[in-house]
């Protein structure tokens, strides 16, 4: 199963080095560590944008075992430890495959249930 976790824009102003980080702090989490290869990948350059290389999201790449719960309360803690982790503005986003969902709630178990939506044999996001 491959995962990307990509934060929303409203981290660049307040904490430009966000990317890096949540990157960093997943390593370090051992609950997602064991169970998934993380990384830093990015796209294509786009024609017009300067950039060409830098990262752009976190992927995760899973066989079993990684609880897709347990990714969205890393995610959690980290986004709580970091400056401007409280503005509104600062999400992330979590796809699988062509599923996406908003992570944007500071609640565990909004968060528990929305990233439940992306394991395999989900009908989908839930509201």
């Amino acid at each position: 199963m491959e995962l990307e976790l990509r934060l929303s824009p409203g981290w660049d102003e307040a904490d430009p080095d966000a990317l890096g980080s949540l990157y960093l702090w997943l390593l370090e989490d051992r609950e997602v560590s064991q169970h998934a290869s993380v990384s830093l990948a990015s796209g294509p350059p786009s024609p017009g944008v300067q950039g060409g290389g830098a990262y752009e999201w976190v992927q995760l790449a899973t066989e079993t075992g990684l609880q897709l719960g347990v990714l969205a309360l890393s995610y959690l803690s980290w986004r709580r430890t970091r400056p401007g982790g409280s503005s509104p503005a600062a999400t992330a986003t979590l796809t699988r495959g062509r599923t996406t969902v908003e992570l944007s709630s500071d609640d565990p178990e909004v968060l528990a249930r929305l990233v439940a939506s992306l394991e395999p044999g989900d009908a989908g996001p839930v509201e």
